[in-house]
Order: structure tokens, then C-alpha cells, then sequence
């Protein structure tokens, strides 16, 4: 199976790369990468990456051992920029992006399954992401490199062209434009604080996905996202399934 994943990803590659020097796409800063990869080449890992290493995160990462992370507050460590809304869901099917209250429960209790803190906008994004067992976050990627840190629960997410087993003590590095996702496994909600060590300002951010309407005009990407091993369903297709945070 690893080999046949593997001849995958050197076919998609050739792909990618005569269309990449079609359409070039240039990187806004130094570390926006120019083109997506079909996975970070970054394994996880027990301790932090170098990479990840923003006084703002390694703070917060500090705290996270003496304090529960449902008692954990925004702005602090350096972070600030964002409002103290606590842990907010998706909203009605009437209007989904006006936010409430994560239910008592968590994710596991919300409607979508999944629930979300914000930390930091400035001088980097960051926030905590609670997810419910069962759900399959949607591929996508994005020019900003993330980091991730497992503080609850278990999953599965996509890394250095694998899935790899995902939990608590967990550190992960994406790299710029690297195609992400994660299944959570467990039996309770999975957990982990994600940041943008080189980046602030969320609203600046931009996200494609599979279904994203430009991509289908770009055969070399969507040929990167077929090869992706998640469960491509109905749900994912039509744009309505959970995606990346």
C-alpha cells in the first residue's frame, strides 16, 4: 500500500510540475511557499520544532501544562487582537457564520462537532480547535505554514505522505501550502492548539479546498487532492463537510 502511495505521489508530482511552471503563483513573503506539496515532508513529533518556536506559542504551550485548556484565556503572552468570545460553534443552519456558544459538552455536544477558541491575532495567529469523535476534517491547504500540539484525544492526520496517529504531546510542522487534514479516532473530543508561527492576522488567510471552483480548472491540484487517502464522500464533494482550521 506505502508503495503504491508512494509511485502516487512522484506521478502527481510530474503533474503538478508542468502545470506549476504554467501558472506560477508567486509567494507573498520569504516563507510562503510558490506552489502546494501533497503533504508536509514533516514527521510529529515530542518536542517542539524549531520552526514552531514563537515566544506567543511556546507560552501558551508552557501554560497548557498547569492549567486546563477550557480555562485557558486569549490575549495573553505577547498574543492580543482578538476578543474574549470564549469557546464559540458554528451557527444555525439559517446563517452558520453567526457564532454561539460552544455547548458545556464540547464538540462531541454541538451540532457540527466541532468547536474552536481563538488566542492570538497579532503577532501570530493562534487558537485551539476541538473536534468530535467520528469527524473527518476537509484537505486543504494554505500559503501560511501551521503548527500543531496534541493536548486531548486521538486522530489520525496527514503527514510526510502518511497518516500518522495523532494525540496527546503530539508536535506537527506544516509547511507552506503542504495539504493537511486529520480524522479524529477516539472516543472523546480531540484537542490541539494550532498556530501560524510566522503570521498574524487571520482575516489576510486563504484556504482552498477540493471543491473550490478554481481548482477545477487546475488539473495538476485536483490530481494532488484525488491522491489524498480520505474519504472523499458526498458530503465532502458538495463543500458541506468540516474543514481545516
Amino acid at each position: 500500500m506505502m508503495k503504491m502511495l508512494n509511485l502516487s505521489v512522484v506521478i502527481a508530482s510530474v503533474l503538478f510540475t508542468g502545470f506549476a511552471m504554467a501558472t506560477p503563483d508567486t509567494p507573498t513573503k520569504p516563507h510562503h511557499a510558490e506552489y502546494p506539496s501533497l503533504s508536509t515532508p514533516h514527521n510529529l513529533t515530542k518536542t517542539m520544532p524549531t520552526a514552531c518556536k514563537h515566544p506567543v506559542a511556546v507560552g501558551y504551550v508552557e501554560e497548557f501544562q498547569t492549567v486546563h485548556y477550557r480555562d485557558i484565556q486569549p490575549n495573553r503572552h505577547g498574543a492580543s487582537g482578538v476578543p474574549n468570545d470564549g469557546w464559540v460553534t458554528w451557527g444555525t443552519a439559517d446563517d452558520i457564520y453567526k457564532l454561539r456558544a460552544c455547548p458545556k459538552g464540547g464538540a462531541i455536544d454541538s451540532d457540527d462537532g466541532v468547536c474552536w477558541l481563538q488566542l492570538s491575532d497579532k503577532p501570530i495567529v493562534m487558537g485551539i480547535a476541538a473536534v468530535a469523535p467520528g469527524k473527518k476534517l476537509h484537505p486543504h491547504y494554505h500559503k501560511e505554514p501551521e503548527c500543531y500540539y496534541g493536548l486531548d484525544g486521538t486522530s489520525h492526520t496527514w503527514a510526510n505522505g502518511k497518516m500518522n496517529h495523532f494525540e496527546k504531546g503530539d508536535f506537527l510542522f506544516l509547511e507552506s501550502k503542504a495539504m493537511h487534514y486529520t480524522n479524529v479516532t477516539g472516543k472523546t473530543d480531540m484537542v490541539w492548539p494550532y498556530w501560524f508561527p510566522m503570521d498574524g492576522n487571520f482575516s489576510t488567510f486563504g484556504y482552498t479546498w477540493p471543491e473550490s471552483k478554481w481548482v477545477e480548472d487546475k488539473a495538476g491540484i485536483k490530481v494532488m487532492f484525488e491522491l489524498l487517502p480520505y474519504n472523499y464522500s458526498k458530503e465532502v464533494r458538495s463543500g458541506n463537510a468540516v474543514y481545516g482550521f
